[in-house]
């Protein structure tokens, strides 16, 4: 009995990382935004004199990428906790997403680094950058349960079906 406990307590943790998840992803978006267009000029970045004649176009370019950005971004983390939660609450058998789990949490950790190195040369910024590194945390502890507890569940319930098979 005791293996079919830890199998629920496991999936019950997989739903709520699904959640979890799925909610940091609206947090990812809003970093994608702020980052583009939050100091007001999007165009300081590409570091790049634009002409009049095509501050035009480079606006249009630069507003699609940047909805294609959202939308990518919400995509992959929707996925992400979807499968999560679907794991949590079904027998699924599919571990497909753990690809792109573990590459958005290597991702996620890349981000935290780059926070921990801004905070060193923009103090003036101190709250903005520590709560972006301490959500960044946060969903890679998240996509990293959802790894190792994703890995556990298949295995425990390998364990389950040898234990009926006898």
């Amino acid at each position: 009995m005791e293996t079919k406990q830890k199998l629920r307590k496991l999936k019950h943790t997989l739903y709520n990382d699904g959640l979890g998840v799925i909610m940091l992803g609206g947090w990812s978006v809003l970093k994608l935004v702020m980052s583009v267009i939050g100091d007001g000029n999007i165009f300081d970045y590409a570091n790049a004199e634009i002409d009049e004649d095509n501050l035009m176009l480079v606006k249009i370019f630069t507003y699609i990428f940047l909805v294609l950005g959202i939308i990518i971004i919400f995509f992959v983390h929707y996925y992400i906790g979807s499968r999560a939660m679907r794991v949590g609450k079904k027998d699924s058998k599919k571990r497909f997403f753990l690809i792109p789990t573990g590459f958005i949490c290597i991702i996620t950790l890349l981000s935290s680094m780059l926070s921990i190195a801004a905070l060193k040369d923009n103090i003036d910024d101190l709250d903005t950058l520590s709560i972006s590194l301490i959500l960044d945390i946060m969903l890679s502890f998240l996509l990293l349960d959802i790894i190792v507890s994703t890995i556990r569940v298949g295995r425990l319930q390998k364990q389950i079906i040898a234990k009926e098979g006898e």
